[in-house]
């Protein structure tokens, strides 16, 4: 068996003030191996988005820990990427601009120019390039909802 890339141990969350917090997570524990493929299914509100947000370091838990490579998460790793549940796109920006826009974020302008080429590649990839009236020039205000998902 591989080694585990994201330890949970016992983390819960409360969201609210002590006399009138929610109890959105549970002592949860999971462990996760480079070579998973990992699902969290359950009915709307007991708590998916919550753990991926905490595991993602966007907040924090209430009590427990997780550890990404054996860091503990303090805020969000630069191994880790996290694709919401709605679109987050900038109407402004073209669809390559923002698949840049957390590198940007990290690197700067110049870590952009490097990584140009690989984001035209990715966007090939997912069918973004040229066809079905999207392209990497286009912006998403013009696409439909179902591209905008896929980062038109």
């Amino acid at each position: 068996m591989s080694a585990s890339v994201v330890e949970v141990r016992g983390v819960g969350k409360r969201f609210g003030r002590r006399d009138e917090s929610v109890e959105a997570i549970r002592s949860v524990d999971l462990s996760l191996a480079s070579t998973e493929f990992v699902a969290l299914v359950g009915p709307s509100g007991c708590g998916k988005s919550t753990l991926l947000s905490i595991v993602g370091g966007l907040i924090p838990p209430s009590r427990g820990g997780v550890e990404v490579k054996g860091h503990p998460v303090k805020g969000p790793p630069p191994e880790v990427g996290m694709m919401f549940q709605n679109p987050v796109l900038l109407d402004w920006r073209t669809a390559r601009d923002n698949v840049l826009l957390p590198i940007e974020i990290r690197g700067g302008r110049r870590a952009v120019e490097t990584a140009r080429r690989h984001a035209d590649e990715l966007l090939e990839l997912v069918g973004l390039a040229g066809s079905r009236g999207s392209t990497r020039g286009s912006s998403p205000a013009g696409c439909s909802s179902g591209w905008r998902s896929a980062g038109c």
